[in-house]
C-alpha cells in the first residue's frame, strides 16, 4: 500500500525539477544543471534547499524554527519513517509465514 507522503514525494520531486526547465511563464530564474556542477553552487543550492523548506515548514504550521531546527525535525522524521518501512516489512514477513 503506498503511503501519503510518497505522492507528496513525486510531486515535490516534480516542482523542484521544474525550477531546472525554462518555462515563459515563471516568475522565478531557472537553474541550469550545469551551473550546479561549478565551484561551491551545488553546496549553496542545497543550503537553499534547505534554507527554502525551513521557510515553507513555519509558514504551514505558524512556528519560528530556524535551520539547524528544522534538520533536527527532518531527522526525527526520517527515523521515525524507517521505523515505519521496518515494521512494515516484518509484518507483511509475518503474514506470510502464517499463510
Amino acid at each position: 500500500m503506498k503511503r501519503k507522503n510518497e505522492e507528496y514525494t513525486k510531486n515535490i520531486i516534480s516542482s523542484i525539477m521544474n525550477l531546472f526547465h525554462n518555462e515563459e511563464e515563471q516568475e522565478y530564474e531557472h537553474i541550469e544543471f550545469e551551473e550546479l556542477g561549478e565551484g561551491e553552487n551545488l553546496t549553496q543550492f542545497f543550503i537553499g534547499f534547505l534554507k527554502a523548506g525551513t521557510v515553507i515548514h513555519n509558514r504551514l504550521t505558524s512556528e519560528n524554527m530556524n535551520n539547524l531546527d528544522f534538520t533536527q525535525t527532518l531527522t526525527h522524521l526520517c527515523v521515525q519513517d524507517l521505523l515505519q518501512q521496518s515494521n512494515s516489512k516484518l509484518l507483511e514477513e509475518s503474514e506470510k509465514k502464517q499463510c
